[in-house]
C-alpha cells in the first residue's frame, strides 16, 4: 500500500501539493492499462475526492476508463452534484 503524508491538523495542502502527492503515489505504481477510480460520492465532498479524481484522470489520460461514485446505501448523485465534485 502506498502512503502520503504531508501536513498537520492546521496546515491547509495547496492544490499543488496535492496534485504532487497524486502524481508521484501514481508513479511508485508504474504503467497501467486500465485505469477504474472509485471515489466517494457527494456527501465526502470536503475530502477534495474530486480534485484528487482530476488528477487521476490528468495523470492517467486515455487509460482512465471509468470512474464509478461510491454511494453505498445513499441515492444515486444528482448532476448537479457529479459537476460540483469533478468538474
Amino acid at each position: 500500500m502506498i502512503y502520503y503524508q504531508q501536513g498537520s491538523a492546521e496546515e491547509v495542502i495547496s492544490k499543488n501539493t496535492l496534485k504532487e502527492a497524486v502524481f508521484s503515489s501514481l508513479e511508485k505504481l508504474g504503467k497501467k492499462r486500465k485505469v477504474l477510480i472509485i471515489p466517494p460520492d457527494f456527501t465526502r465532498f470536503h475530502s477534495r475526492a474530486g480534485e484528487i479524481t482530476e488528477y487521476i484522470w490528468e495523470y492517467y489520460g486515455k487509460t482512465l476508463t471509468d470512474i464509478l461514485p461510491a454511494t453505498g446505501t445513499h441515492f444515486a448523485m444528482t448532476a448537479e452534484e457529479i459537476t460540483g465534485m469533478f468538474g
